[in-house]
């Protein structure tokens, strides 16, 4: 009973370790109330009852089909709690009983055991595995929160799970087969040097993966470099509107100025004159203007550059308080940038009104910018990165990770809020600006 009473201790720490990781794959909107998980476990702690009780019964069938839904109950845990089913929730789960598995085999292949206590023994090391995991993780998980690394567990893609997943089964059986004390040494020698292979093949193709993913990091990071030359030629060519722009605002502080001088030319019937001088003042007056006033001359040109490029849609940009001039022009850019073609993006989806409204503004100090714009999405999610609609999720999904980099560089936090299908980006930069500010 003392090994039964272990070995469903060491599965429900089990159980809570996995259910604390799945959120770190992200797209996980349902949250666990605590009367679910209190039953799950009831039924949960029945079931390894039931498991150790009839495993005794040493039938080489039941024993069999009663292995495969040990290994299956974890997952049926988590899809029954979260209320999703996908590839890489399975993996995950795999994967970490996998690496208990690999983990105890170790211990038993490294510290011989006598026959007799082996069962007690196993279940122990097992138990101590599953505990160290489990507080291994919520070390982890604060650490991932804190740092937003959680969003690499998100972006992975499917076949690294599935990889990694191949080499943890070839591993944990070939630590179980040479730990195997069998009386054919033929056959284990036999079965190590397959699973030797095998491991060496998933190994190697693994490794390549890992080559291919370098050489694509290599070729992102080059079109990085030119995205921010990009960037700073769009600077340039901000810089060549705003001085249009300024020409538009002198215009109009002498346009009463001009019309008195036309009234008078009329009034002393000098046409001649006059067609002179409206030619002149025609050809000072750009055809465009700005459509923003942020006191920040590189965000009314991103802003009005933005809403002209959805002229027609149905989609309108408001905005609300001030930006400093104390940002850097690059840095403004990636933010406002990503920001706003995001919003616009989740816009396009939205059947209802499509306001985008952006807030710049001081809190105690702080300098708060906000993007608030319609989406399809009503989940609850609280600091977490949305995936991107668009169709090529390997090519796109990175703006709000650019922009995470942007803000930490000022000392500052981004968070999210997506609630009632209205997604709230919210920056608060900490340094640098706030102390140009207040200097």
């Amino acid at each position: 009973m003392i090994v039964i009473g272990i070995s469903v201790l060491s599965e429900l720490i089990m159980m809570l370790a996995i259910l604390y990781c799945i959120p770190l794959l992200g797209n996980i909107s349902h949250r666990i109330r605590l009367v679910e998980l209190i039953i799950t476990a009831i039924c949960f702690v029945l079931f390894s009852i039931c498991f150790n009780l009839l495993f005794y019964l040493q039938n080489a069938v039941l024993e069999l089909i009663l292995l495969i839904a040990n290994h299956f109950k974890f997952i049926a845990v988590a899809i029954v709690l979260y209320k999703k089913c996908s590839i890489k929730i399975i993996c995950m789960i795999l994967i970490i009983h996998s690496i208990c598995g690999i983990c105890q085999a170790g211990i038993s292949f490294v510290i011989p055991m006598e026959q007799t206590s082996i069962t007690y023994a196993s279940e122990v090391s097992l138990l101590a595995v599953r505990v160290a995991f489990l507080l291994l993780i919520i070390v982890l998980k604060k650490q991932c929160e804190r740092n937003y690394l959680n969003n690499i567990f998100k972006i992975l893609p499917n076949y690294i799970y599935i990889m990694t997943l191949i080499n943890l089964f070839l591993a944990n059986g070939l630590l179980e087969t040479a730990n195997y004390k069998a009386n054919d040494i033929f056959v284990k020698d036999t079965t190590v040097k397959i699973l030797a292979l095998s491991l060496t093949l998933c190994v190697i193709a693994t490794l390549i993966s890992l080559l291919f993913s370098v050489v694509s990091k290599k070729y992102f990071n080059d079109i990085n470099s030119l995205l921010e030359k990009q960037i700073h030629t769009q600077i340039g060519f901000y810089e060549e509107r705003e001085k249009t722009y300024a020409e538009i605002r002198r215009f109009k502080h002498d346009y009463t100025n001009h019309i008195n001088c036309i009234r008078s030319m009329l009034n002393a019937e000098k046409y001649t004159e006059v067609a002179e001088y409206l030619e002149n003042i025609t050809g000072m007056f750009p055809s465009e203007g700005l459509l923003f006033n942020t006191g920040n001359f590189i965000s009314d040109a991103i802003l009005s550059d933005k809403q002209n490029s959805i002229a027609g849609e149905n989609i309108t940009i408001n905005f609300e308080g001030t930006i400093p001039t104390v940002i850097n022009e690059t840095d403004l850019c990636i933010i406002l940038g990503n920001a706003i073609d995001n919003a616009i993006e989740a816009s396009r989806e939205f059947d209802g009104e499509k306001t985008i409204l952006v807030y710049g503004g001081f809190s105690h100090s702080y300098f708060i910018l906000t993007v608030t714009n319609p989406t399809v999405n009503a989940s609850n999610d609280r600091d977490i990165l949305p995936f991107t609609s668009k169709a090529d999720k390997s090519e796109h999904g990175f703006g709000l990770l650019n922009i995470k980099s942007v803000v930490d560089k000022y000392n500052g936090c981004m968070r999210t809020e997506n609630k009632d299908n209205l997604f709230t980006l919210s920056l608060t930069f900490n340094s640098i600006i706030s102390e140009v500010v207040k200097s």
